[in-house]
């Protein structure tokens, strides 16, 4: 564990106060007390607070971590264990401690060329904070104390400037596998989204959980990519609250043709229903696909279409038909898609039927720079010329292109607070 090159300690938040203050924040460790200490730390460590940024959970986000130098691991390897602690306090005085310990036991002599990285990631309103970082050997009773203040500043120009009202000032990340790590179940606070609608509005929203054909192993690191800014985004989408009408959740599978995930009237009260939603993006991991799903790809454009065609056009029989019936918005969440070449790419027909409106989010992954090489002499140098690496054709918007849809490319997670800030502002005019 200590052999690469840098050991991660990931946060395992202890205490969370909003309501009030807790007690025995640290557990046991006087970090005031060696706060006030005036003797020089006895560790080689450092320590380090990010820059406030915007996160795919649309809150500002900070990661405050603790650097200890490999060389202090080896001195101190044997029996006790290390203590890491990152305790973030509000202006009105509440802590949010995180903690976690390694086993000096476990310590080589190769992790002199490491450093081991205790890293708290938070979710944090504008204010001003305190971060404070402790360190503790078992062993020898050695620690050290630092502390950082931390301005978080409010988003410059945000097209959602109320959605933060009444979220806890400091939330801490959980740790733990996909999917959960994307969907962070354990998290009190909901945006405030509210839409006020002329009349009552259907919304659909859509995910595409499968990853783009292709290389396997590419796929599966783009695809975990992706999802883990279009679970956090779907998340979100599904907090708007409608001043009337109905939100729908579904998730769909391409690969296998499959719905995997389907919830209708999410609201407040009835939230997203992770246990299942879970469930349904696990069936969906790329590396347990079927040889049937495989043998049957050529139908995966079309299976899109149908899913498309049930979310905004009516059938012989829906009441969708009758002239009073809500109008539509189909919101797709998905990556760039592209399908192999005897894939039935016909775009959806509407015939004369009247549609909902339709908004495609389509994620991006960041644009990647690349330097070109110069051939000359026995070394390939660089010439200094960038070149950008262009984004991957999508073969799915042209499938829905008879529907007029908005389309919105997302790269970072500005890009999808202003995508949705739009979304919302045209399902109130519909």
């Amino acid at each position: 564990m200590l052999r690469g090159l840098a050991l991660v300690l990931v946060a395992v938040p202890l205490v969370c106060a909003q309501n009030s203050p807790p007690a025995r924040p640290s557990r046991g460790l006087p970090v005031d007390a060696w706060l006030a200490e005036r003797n020089p730390a006895r560790f080689e460590w450092q320590t380090r607070v990010s820059k406030p940024t915007l996160s795919v959970e649309q809150r500002l986000s900070v990661t405050a971590e603790i650097v200890l130098e490999g060389k202090e691991l080896v001195r101190r390897r044997g029996q006790g264990i290390l203590t890491y602690l990152v305790r973030i306090t509000d202006k009105a005085a509440r802590h949010y401690t995180a903690r976690a310990v390694l086993s000096l036991d476990k310590v080589t002599e190769e992790a002199a060329a490491s450093n081991a990285v205790y890293s708290v990631r938070a979710l944090l309103l504008p204010g001003e904070y305190q971060v404070d970082y402790a360190i503790l050997d078992s062993r020898t009773g050695e620690h050290a104390a630092a502390t950082r203040k931390l301005h978080v500043a409010a988003l410059s120009g945000d097209p959602l400037p109320a959605s933060w009202q009444g979220l806890p000032t400091v939330e801490l990340i959980m740790p733990g596998d996909r999917p959960d790590v994307w969907y962070q179940p354990t998290l009190l606070g909901t945006l405030r989204l509210p839409v006020q609608t002329r009349r009552p509005v259907r919304v659909e929203l859509l995910l595409n959980a499968s990853p783009a054909p292709g290389d396997r192993r590419r796929s599966m690191l783009m695809n975990n990519q992706s999802l883990g800014a279009m679970v956090p985004g779907f998340k979100e989408l599904s907090q708007m609250a409608l001043s009337g009408g109905s939100v729908n959740a579904s998730v769909i599978d391409l690969t296998r043709r499959q719905a995997v995930f389907t919830q209708s009237r999410v609201d407040k009260a009835h939230p997203l229903d992770w246990p299942k939603l879970k469930a349904g993006l696990i069936q969906a991991n790329p590396n347990t696909i079927d040889v049937a799903s495989l043998q049957g790809s050529s139908e995966n454009a079309q299976f899109f279409v149908d899913q498309v065609r049930r979310k905004v056009l009516p059938g012989p029989d829906d009441e969708r038909k009758s002239a009073d019936a809500p109008p539509i918005a189909l919101i797709v969440l998905s990556e760039a898609v592209q399908f192999g070449p005897r894939d039935d790419s016909t775009p959806i027909d509407i015939g004369d039927e009247s549609h909902g409106r339709v908004f495609y989010i389509r994620y991006r992954q960041p644009l990647r720079m690349q330097l070109a090489y110069s051939a000359i002499g026995s070394t390939n140098a660089p010439v200094g010329q960038l070149t950008l690496r262009p984004p991957p054709m999508d073969d799915l918007l042209p499938l829905i292109k008879p529907l007029g849809p908005r389309y919105f490319d997302v790269y970072k997670p500005e890009d999808f607070r202003k995508a949705m800030a739009e979304i919302m502002r045209e399902i109130a005019r519909l």
